[in-house]
């Protein structure tokens, strides 16, 4: 996966800045709040994704009246608004891995680790959905573009895909919980973030 490759090359290119010695020690779950916008940015994410999955399943019959045009502009919005968040996630992987020490980033690495195996399952739910509606978009345009039997198999991998995405959002509920009782040395002030949404539903 392309993010757990970034962070086994962050642990690579670790640079100095503050010796253990010099830097306030914090929490690894304050570290984490403040330094990953993952915790920030998932809520918003989420809630996009939850909002189209709910209008696609909602449609039970084919004879259905649905604005295909309108759902695919939806997906496509949700596809680019997903990159941004993808993208962050693995700045803020590669910065996590520049300024921690050799020893902190160790501390920490089951739990980031856990984060971008969450995201690249939350990418490729995402995706997933977002290719159905865009083929069955397609399917009113030409109608011979899809079958039956293609739809349903590419259904049944999305449902699979969001319970994989449900797994791994608790097991990283696991992981973050675990930072509360890690102590690292880090370089600035941290603030006080107040996590009102716990990731995977």
């Amino acid at each position: 996966m392309r993010i757990i490759r970034l962070l086994t090359a962050a642990a690579i290119i670790l640079t100095g800045g503050l010796s253990a010695a010099e830097a306030p020690a914090i929490s690894g779950y304050d570290y984490l709040q403040k330094n990953l916008r993952l915790f920030r940015e998932t809520p918003a994410i989420q809630k996009e994704w939850i909002s189209l999955n709910d209008e696609f399943v909602a449609i039970d019959s084919i004879s259905k009246k649905v604005d295909w045009e309108l759902m695919n502009s939806k997906a496509e919005k949700l596809l680019m608004d997903f990159q941004r968040y993808y993208s962050h996630f693995g700045e803020d992987i590669e910065k996590a891995g520049k300024e921690l020490t050799e020893e902190d980033l160790k501390k920490l690495e089951p739990c980031m680790t856990q984060a971008a195996i969450y995201v690249d399952t939350f990418d490729k739910t995402v995706i997933k959905l977002c290719k159905v509606i865009n083929k069955l978009y397609n399917l009113t345009l030409d109608p011979e573009s899809w079958t039956m039997k293609e739809n349903k198999k590419e259904i049944d991998a999305y449902a699979t895909l969001s319970d994989e995405y449900s797994i791994e959002g608790k097991k990283l509920n696991n992981e973050v919980e675990k930072t509360r009782r890690i102590t690292i040395s880090a370089k600035g002030e941290v603030d006080n973030i107040d996590v009102s949404e716990r990731i995977g539903k």
